[in-house]
């Protein structure tokens, strides 16, 4: 069997908001990334063998019944020991990710903000609206494991959740989405100038558009169309 390793942490881009990332930082979101590639790449091939060897046999023999429906899959999936041991390391993982990435930008939030709001203040470019109701969807739960979602602020000017978000997208994404976390975006750009050659919108609306890393390449693409970018989450968009 072949194993694709990721690239290592040093191969992200870094811009003029980056924060530093210390050796043991590094350290810390290389090992993450590569324990996601490891679960992704291997363990989660035995889930496919645990449904074919117990799971579905056990069901038939049970009910005398082969599954309807996903739901009915998922229902006993979740009440196999190795389906628990894969989805408690992919959770934990997650978790840690996180972590690692709110502790490399907490110990550096003062500056990052100076930084931050420095370059959006007196700009048009940047509008919030401080009476956005957040949906329950994203108010009620830690979407990924983000304490306190893409919304929350803890601080004035708050830049966390973005910041954050950009900092261990490496990890999240083993690595795969460029050295700029662009790749969706671009993705998208290739898609719509191979298929739809001629296509020249006059707006582009980018919904929960985040920080922005898949806004950059459209909005390149389309020089001449208007731009917004649009999210729930103000500490998103102030550092996007």
């Amino acid at each position: 069997m072949v194993r694709i390793l990721p690239p290592t942490y040093d191969r992200t881009a870094r811009h003029g908001l980056s924060p530093n990332i210390t050796h043991d930082e590094s350290a810390r979101f290389n090992f993450l990334t590569n324990l996601n590639v490891y679960i992704g790449q291997t363990l989660s091939t035995g889930n496919s063998k645990v449904f074919k060897k117990r799971v579905e046999p056990n069901f038939n023999k049970k009910t005398g019944n082969s599954f309807k429906n996903r739901i009915q899959i998922s229902k006993e999936m979740r009440k196999d020991p190795y389906y628990q041991f894969w989805a408690a390391l992919r959770r934990n993982t997650m978790e840690q990710r996180q972590q690692a990435g709110r502790h490399t930008v907490l110990r550096q939030l003062g500056s990052l903000i100076k930084k931050a709001d420095k370059l959006n203040s007196n700009k048009d470019t940047l509008k919030l609206n401080k009476e956005t109701i957040i949906p329950n969807y994203i108010s009620m739960v830690d979407n990924h494991c983000m304490p306190g979602s893409y919304h929350y602020e803890i601080t004035d000017q708050d830049i966390l959740a973005g910041a954050n978000y950009e900092t261990g997208l490496f990890v999240t994404t083993a690595g795969s989405m460029s050295s700029r976390g662009d790749g969706g975006g671009r993705s998208i750009v290739n898609f719509i100038k191979e298929r739809f050659p001629k296509f020249s919108p006059k707006r582009i609306l980018d919904l929960g558009a985040g920080i922005g890393l898949n806004t950059l390449p459209i909005a390149k693409a389309f020089p001449k169309s208007e731009i917004i970018a649009l999210d729930v989450g103000a500490p998103m968009l102030r550092w996007g």
